[in-house]
Parts: C-alpha cells; sequence; structure tokens
C-alpha cells in the first residue's frame, strides 16, 4: 500500500480494521514500525502545509481579486520565523537521510529496519 506521499506501508491487520471499522490502532511505541507510523504523519502533515499555502495564495484581495499575498506579500518576520523552522526540520531530515546513507553503505541498514 502506498501513502499520500507515495511512501510504501505496510497494510496490517490493524490498519485495516481502522481504515474500514474506525478502530484504534494498536499502540506501537517503538522499533520500525511505530517510526513508519510517524513517518507517515510527517508526509500527512507536509502535504497539509502544501495546501495550506495553496490556500492563502488562493485568496483574493476582494471577491473576484486577485490574490492579496500575491500583491502585497506577507509580514516578513512571520516568514522568516516560519523559514527557520522549516529549516530546522529540513537539517533534521538530511541528517537522518545521511546516516541511512552511512548505514546503507556498510551493509548494516537491512538487518536493523526488520528488527
Amino acid at each position: 500500500m502506498l501513502t499520500v506521499g507515495g511512501e510504501a506501508r505496510e497494510l496490517t491487520d490493524s490498519l485495516v480494521r481502522h481504515t474500514y471499522n474506525g478502530e484504534p490502532l494498536a499502540e506501537v511505541a517503538s522499533g520500525f514500525k511505530a517510526a513508519s507510523l510517524c513517518w507517515a504523519d510527517v508526509t500527512t502533515t507536509v502535504e497539509a502545509l502544501k495546501k495550506a499555502v495553496a490556500s492563502m495564495t488562493m485568496v483574493p484581495i476582494h471577491a473576484g481579486g486577485a490574490s492579496l499575498v500575491e500583491r502585497d506579500g506577507w509580514d516578513s518576520v512571520q516568514i522568516s520565523s516560519l523559514r527557520q523552522r522549516l529549516d530546522r526540520i529540513d537539517r533534521t531530515l538530511a541528517n537522518w537521510a545521511d546516516r541511512y546513507d552511512d548505514l546503507d553503505e556498510s551493509g548494516t541498514q537491512e538487518s536493523e529496519e526488520h528488527a
């Protein structure tokens, strides 16, 4: 099964029950499965952010008018603050990718992932 972000996700009994019956997902507190659930949340949140930015772009100055933010921009202090937060997230993700690649090159990633 693929997530909204196109990532592979294992189709488990609890996931199917959650999707079709609304049953809560079984709590997974550690390991690859727990991290995978968190990763699904990360990718969903990024998609929500993209949609929110697109929605904000569509807000007109007045009914039928041009985009307010495209004409007037947005408070640069607010933008800078958000960009700094996004940059820290970007660096965290880059560090994770570098760590994964380092382990993958040494051949240890496969065995740890499925432990």
